[in-house]
């Protein structure tokens, strides 16, 4: 079975949009265009990957032999291959189909649009329970969802600091950290979320230690744990950075604060089986939290979000096991782009040329 891979970074905004008419804003178009090579790091050997252009094609190709790159034009020769985009939706079936992928090669129509409700945030509160009821263990606060104004408002009364979510966002975005629940801006943005996605998910604030993850592959008939993901992230709950490490030294630096993290594992992939439709093929991220609670005890959040995608952290966890060393993941902006050249105990994951906006690399020997 020949596999293809491709970088959708804007499946969060498509699943927002819902339907399969989309045109990604600029931003993400960039990001897509420069960061396509990074799912060479995690996909299968043998693979073929697909690259916006000659440039990056001969850089993936140059770097090493796993996997090979190809152009878009070039999928119609891969027509019954199995794809495995960063993320399922319309939009993206829809996209490979324009470019010569066989539609009975791709997910049903069906198959996505149940992926899409289950991408819906409030299956974060439906985890909750599950893990709750099969642990015989109360966690953190459960998130609760709303379709008012009034009942954004009334709880951003009840619990100053709150975060107010969108249905459907990643990576952050669609995340409101409530300092002040009397702002205009605020009140605008809940009515316009309201109005576009109707219905909001509040969630209580945390006094956060930590943010990690937990990283699943699913194959159609089982859900395997794949790795963790230990990142940071700013004011807002969007992806700064993230550790590289491997699975063996995450998994110990978790449990000295969370000793019952295999547990919690094994019922997340019981979970995760019965919910998740076996024409799904995939990673699935489930991120978390350390937090510490009124007595000062460290506590976990086991699931803050649920990315029914590939994520950063695959990436990053795939490169701790290949490299085996610790090291610091991030992805870097700039305007005026980059300059290629060499760095200092820095790897890049995606080439970096004269016009690139975006690239993602891994500094090591970093603390």
């Amino acid at each position: 079975m020949q596999k293809i891979y491709l970088f959708n970074p804007d499946h969060d905004l498509a699943l927002a949009q819902g339907g399969d008419h989309y045109v990604a804003p600029p931003h993400a178009r960039q990001l897509q265009h420069d960061l396509a090579a990074l799912p060479l790091w995690y996909a299968d050997e043998g693979s073929l990957l697909v690259v916006p252009d000659v440039e990056a094609k001969s850089w993936v190709n140059d770097m090493q032999s796993r996997v090979m790159a190809i152009l878009p034009q070039e999928i119609k020769s891969h027509a019954t291959a199995t794809f495995f985009p960063w993320g399922w939706n319309r939009v993206e079936r829809k996209r490979l189909i324009r470019l010569g992928a066989q539609s009975e090669s791709l997910p049903a129509e069906r198959v996505l649009d149940h992926l899409r409700q289950l991408s819906h945030r409030r299956t974060t509160i439906l985890i909750h329970h599950e893990l709750e009821q099969r642990l015989e263990k109360k966690f953190s606060p459960v998130p609760v969802e709303v379709d008012t104004l009034q009942a954004v408002l009334d709880f951003a009364s009840r619990h100053p600091g709150c975060y107010v979510k969108t249905p459907w966002s990643g990576s952050g975005k669609g995340v409101y950290h409530v300092v002040d629940a009397t702002d205009p801006y605020f009140r605008n943005w809940c009515n316009g979320a309201l109005k576009r996605q109707g219905s909001l998910l509040c969630e209580t604030g945390l006094d956060k230690t930590a943010d990690l993850a937990m990283e699943f592959y699913c194959n159609g008939s089982d859900v395997d744990f794949v790795g963790y993901s230990v990142f940071s992230t700013d004011f807002h709950s969007q992806y700064s950075h993230g550790l590289v490490e491997t699975t063996s030294n995450l998994s110990k630096l978790i449990k000295k604060q969370c000793p019952a993290i295999d547990d919690i594992k094994a019922c997340l992939v019981e979970i995760l089986g019965t919910i998740i439709d076996p024409g799904y093929l995939g990673h699935v991220g489930i991120d978390m939290i350390l937090y510490r609670d009124d007595r000062g005890d460290i506590k976990l959040d086991p699931c803050v979000e649920m990315n029914l995608r590939t994520t950063m952290g695959v990436v990053s966890s795939a490169v701790g096991m290949m490299m085996g060393k610790r090291g610091q993941f991030s992805i870097a902006h700039s305007s005026t782009g980059f300059q290629g050249g060499e760095v200092a105990n820095r790897l890049y994951l995606t080439p970096v040329f004269n016009d690139t906006k975006y690239c993602a690399y891994i500094d090591f020997n970093t603390e």
